[in-house]
C-alpha cells in the first residue's frame, strides 16, 4: 500500500519528502553555526591540523606535530645535521669516511627531534693493531621528525 500512494500519478506524493528537506535545511544552518568562528580565522594553513570553533566569532587552531602558537605560526627547526668523520670502535676504524647525520632542532609542542626513517648500511672495519678486518652494520639516518612521544625518552645520537 505504501509504494502505490507514493507514486500517484508519476508523482511523488508523500509527507516524508517534505520532511527530510526541511530536516537538512536545518542540519546545514546548525553546520553553518558550528563554522561561524573558524570562517575568517588565521589559522597558518602549513602548521593547522584543523580550526575548532568556539563560539559565535572565537575559535582554537588544533595544531600539527612539532607546530606551536596561537596560529600554529611557530615551525619546528628539526632537521638532519650532515657530517663526515671515520667511525672508530675498539682500536679499529671504517676504511672510508662515513656520512653520518644527526637529528637536531626543537619541536615546540614539546616533543623530540628523532630519526623517522633508518637504513642500515655495511661498514668494512680495519683494526689498527694487526690489521684485521670486519664488517659492521650500521644505522643511517634518511629522514628526521617530531617525535610521536610527548616527552624525550633515551634520546641516543645515531
Amino acid at each position: 500500500a505504501g509504494c502505490f500512494q507514493r507514486y500517484l500519478d508519476g508523482t511523488i506524493n508523500d509527507a516524508d519528502q517534505s520532511d527530510k528537506k526541511s530536516l537538512l535545511k536545518k542540519r546545514n544552518k546548525d553546520r553553518k553555526k558550528r563554522q561561524r568562528g573558524c570562517k575568517k580565522n588565521r589559522c597558518r594553513a602549513t602548521g593547522t591540523r584543523k580550526c575548532s570553533p568556539r563560539g559565535r566569532s572565537d575559535y582554537k587552531c588544533k595544531c600539527r606535530r612539532g607546530f606551536a602558537g596561537r596560529y600554529c605560526e611557530k615551525a619546528p627547526t628539526c632537521r638532519k645535521k650532515k657530517s663526515r668523520s671515520y667511525l672508530e670502535e675498539n682500536g679499529c676504524r671504517s676504511r672510508k669516511l662515513i656520512t653520518q647525520k644527526l637529528c637536531k632542532g626543537d619541536c615546540h609542542d614539546g616533543t623530540c627531534c628523532k630519526p623517522k626513517k633508518m637504513k642500515k648500511k655495511r661498514i668494512v672495519m680495519i683494526c689498527q693493531d694487526d690489521g684485521t678486518r670486519y664488517i659492521k652494520s650500521v644505522n643511517i639516518v634518511k629522514k628526521c621528525s617530531c617525535a610521536k612521544e610527548p616527552t624525550c625518552k633515551n634520546v641516543r645520537k645515531y
